[in-house]
């Protein structure tokens, strides 16, 4: 695959997750009590708005290529508040983990510089070359 093709297919992963993120976030908005059980935390009732406006802002940031490693932060810290609150009740958490998976792919695939070793990259065990000696 080509560095143009691999970019749009993750472009394209990020675009559904943001879509998701961005309709999920509104619903939390719009109607709170429809998207909570009855046994949440009341903490998390009553914080559901700033909730669901940080998971509106993560998925946005996630779209534009200057902010990708924001948004890729963000959302990835998102996801594991959402695996944690998952884990507590205890649900199952697998289509939180999943999407944190992909949301890492299609970071990889836009930007291959975001990740801490590559091609170009030296592995963490080899030492990091320094400025050239004289």
């Amino acid at each position: 695959m080509s560095k143009q093709t691999t970019a749009w297919v993750g472009t394209g992963l990020h675009l559904l997750i943001a879509a998701l993120m961005v309709f999920s976030g509104g619903l939390k908005l719009v109607s709170p009590d429809t998207m909570v059980a009855e046994d949440v935390a009341p903490g998390i009732k009553q914080h559901l708005s700033v909730i669901g406006i940080g998971e509106i802002i993560s998925g946005l940031l996630l779209l534009p290529a200057e902010l990708l490693p924001i948004g890729m932060l963000l959302t990835s810290s998102f996801w594991g508040g959402a695996i944690l609150a998952h884990m507590q009740k205890p649900e199952p958490y697998i289509a939180q983990s999943v999407l944190l998976v992909l949301t890492w792919l299609g970071g990889a695939l836009r930007r291959p510089d975001l990740l801490p070793f590559g091609a170009d990259k030296p592995l963490p065990t080899e030492p990091f070359p320094g400025p050239p000696r004289e």
